[in-house]
């Protein structure tokens, strides 16, 4: 079974590429592995998805959305240490129209990373069109939901460089340092097959919209700390500087995860996240905070979860603004051929501008690796 923070459609740097865990193993454990070179690797998701916003105080959000999802990824390595990471995605780049039902329509395909990498020892490096690294609670919140508000401060599509460093095990745990430079990818990879979403240009604005390598992010985190196998930890802080008209962003993040094996049968998980955005989306005088707090449980091929998050809106001169987020969902996750079948049912309430909408979800998915 997948882990449990780990759902089958969760991104992550290059899906199905080496991750950065890989990359700062030592060498000794690399060599394990026979390997003949280029050699190519990856993997691939595929998933379907129901959403019926079956109530709402907002009409116009009253509807079903039914859509799939791909993300394949794949991982060109020239030798142990050098390799090409590409990460691909097949989605709705559209909003469904105001109270109207969608099937598999206005889908996009593009490129969400492409970049270099080199990886030695405890050091790894990596350049090209990339995700910063900024938060967790976007890809492990557990469930169809979990990870929805969270998603409003993953950094994606950026141009940059960055490189992370194993700071070392021992019976502290283990520990990686990252840092990033990075702005707002503006080129024609912006611009998707299909259904085109439009290029972002300069003129757009927005956090890290400058051309320039003026941005930048710096993470820690580490697991297996203070004595616990299961607990794990990540602290974040990103600078973007704006585009045109805009302010500079400041943002803070922290959360912890904690698992808890009660038998041979059953874990329980546990995650919180907090962050905050000062001057978001680079317009000054806007704050965002948000708060996510998830526990699941792993009986078996089964996995229940509860997620909750707060988002709160403050504008100097305007309303305060405060949605949440709260999702309960039941997965059956099994092995199947070479891949993984997962099956999702979740229920959603949201509060979003004031207005409620209550929704039904169901997914089926599949992953594999090559």
């Amino acid at each position: 079974m997948l882990a449990l923070f780990s759902p089958a459609l969760a991104r992550a740097d290059a899906i199905g590429a080496p991750s950065e865990s890989d990359a700062t193993r030592s060498d000794a454990t690399q060599a394990d592995v026979t390997q003949s070179y280029p050699h190519i690797s990856g993997e691939l998701v595929i998933e379907i998805q129901n959403d019926w916003a079956y109530h709402s105080q907002d009409r116009d959000s009253e509807l079903n959305d039914l859509y799939a999802t791909l993300g394949p990824a794949i991982g060109l390595a020239f030798s142990e240490s050098f390799s090409i990471q590409s990460s691909l995605v097949l989605e709705p780049v559209e909003d469904p129209d105001p109270h109207e039902n969608r099937e598999f329509s206005q889908h996009g395909l593009f490129v969400e990373e492409l970049y270099a990498r080199l990886a030695k020892g405890a050091w790894s490096l990596r350049a090209g069109k990339l995700n910063p690294r900024f938060g967790q609670a976007w890809d492990l919140a557990p469930g169809l939901y979990g990870v929805d508000f969270a998603e409003d401060y993953e950094l994606t599509e950026r141009i940059g460089a960055g490189t992370s460093y194993d700071l070392g095990r021992d019976s502290g745990g283990m520990h990686i340092l990252s840092a990033e430079i990075f702005f707002a990818d503006t080129s024609h990879l912006t611009r998707s097959l299909m259904r085109d979403r439009s290029r972002v240009r300069r003129s757009d604005g927005g956090s890290s919209n400058t051309a320039r390598l003026n941005s930048y992010s710096l993470t820690l985190e580490g697991e297996a700390i203070l004595g616990a196998p299961t607990l794990t930890y990540n602290l974040g802080f990103a600078y973007q500087l704006a585009g045109e008209g805009g302010q500079p962003e400041s943002d803070y993040v922290a959360g912890l995860s904690y698992g808890i094996p009660i038998n041979d049968q059953l874990e329980l998980n546990f995650l919180g996240e907090f962050a905050l955005l000062d001057n978001a989306d680079g317009e000054s005088d806007r704050t965002r905070r948000y708060f996510t707090v998830s526990s699941a449980a792993n009986f078996q091929d089964l996995v229940f979860a509860l997620s909750y998050t707060s988002r709160d809106e403050n504008i100097r001169g305007a309303r305060d603004n405060s949605d949440f987020l709260a999702q309960a969902s039941v997965g059956l996750f099994h092995t199947v051929g070479k891949g993984e079948l997962a099956l999702e049912a979740a229920y959603l309430l949201t509060r979003v501008e004031n207005r409620k909408t209550g929704t039904a979800g169901l997914r089926a998915s599949y992953v594999f690796e090559f």
